[in-house]
């Protein structure tokens, strides 16, 4: 069975095709060139009167220019951040090679009239400084003790290059400041290494609860196939109960991981020297004092305390 054809006329498109800039230009020739009334233009293309008379007026304005899409950004920003606050901004982040909420609470702190936190960010991302966020994850868990020398993390760091030889950096970190009461550099990853830089600190700032370690720490020797291992059985004689992570799930030590991260942007990847080993070690400690105090973080407070119990 044969089928009429159907004529454009009988089967209107749904939509226009014609873009918008072209139909200005042809509103406006109408008018400026054939003599239409803007009435009769605008019933013809569609449009309302302001929206032909808006047009007419922008092509009179400058007949040059054509009449495109221009921007919508308003001639004039009167709540835009001060140039001098901005450059402010930049230089902190040249200086410490911090994110927009370190920058924002360290300036607070001096007294400096901020914008948000979203506006730091927005100023070092139009700048260049920071990459855009990559695709959010799930809802994150959050796990923290409820007081100071409750729990401390502690962890190696990979191995860093240093005068043509590989350091190996200890961390230990507070669970519930996030205090870092050591980023030690060291030649090896051996308890007996590791437990010098802890007896020190436990030395300068008393004991905690709990030590959590990986399970590196949790290794019995040959001769020992159960058991303690000899990190953990001077934790406990000391009254300090071990605890260990699950293998390979280093989500359990997040924080000090976190810790990590930061001292990958702040030291490592930023200005730590690395031609000499003295040179490299003060740079360590400087950043640890520089992530310790310098930020308006409740790492102060508890600064404080923990330079009550060294006394």
């Amino acid at each position: 069975m044969l089928r009429r054809a159907v004529g454009p006329e009988e089967h209107p498109m749904p939509w226009k095709v014609t873009p918008v800039s072209e139909l200005r230009i042809a509103l406006v020739h109408c008018v400026r060139t054939l003599g239409r009334s803007v009435a009769q233009a605008a019933r013809d293309f569609d449009v309302s009167r302001k929206t032909a008379n808006k047009w007419l007026a922008v092509y009179d304005a400058d007949p040059v220019r054509p009449l495109l899409d221009r921007s919508r950004r308003p001639g004039r920003s009167p709540h835009k951040t001060d140039d001098a606050l901005e450059q402010l901004i930049l230089d902190t982040r040249k200086q410490f090679n911090w994110g927009p909420r370190k920058i924002h609470a360290y300036l607070l702190a001096r007294q400096h009239q901020l914008p948000s936190i979203r506006t730091v960010a927005s100023i070092l991302k139009r700048n260049g400084c920071i990459d855009p966020p990559p695709t959010p994850p799930g809802d994150p868990q959050r796990f923290q003790r409820p007081a100071p020398n409750d729990l401390w993390q502690i962890d190696h760091k990979g191995p860093i290059e240093v005068e043509r030889r590989k350091l190996l950096p200890l961390s230990i970190l507070d669970d519930h400041s996030r205090y870092c009461l050591a980023f030690e550099p060291l030649e090896d990853r051996t308890m007996a290494r590791a437990w010098t830089v802890l007896w020190n600190v436990l030395g300068d700032v008393g004991l905690p609860n709990s030590i959590l370690t990986d399970n590196a720490f949790n290794t019995m020797g040959i001769d020992r196939p159960v058991g303690l291992s000899w990190f953990d059985a001077r934790l406990i004689r000391l009254g300090i109960r071990p605890i260990h992570g699950r293998p390979y799930h280093p989500q359990t030590q997040g924080k000090v991981e976190r810790l990590h991260g930061s001292a990958n942007r702040e030291l490592l990847f930023f200005n730590a020297r690395r031609d000499c080993t003295d040179h490299f070690i003060t740079d360590a400690h400087q950043w640890r004092q520089t992530y310790n105090h310098l930020v308006l973080t409740k790492r102060w407070a508890i600064s404080r305390r923990f330079a009550l119990a060294a006394r």
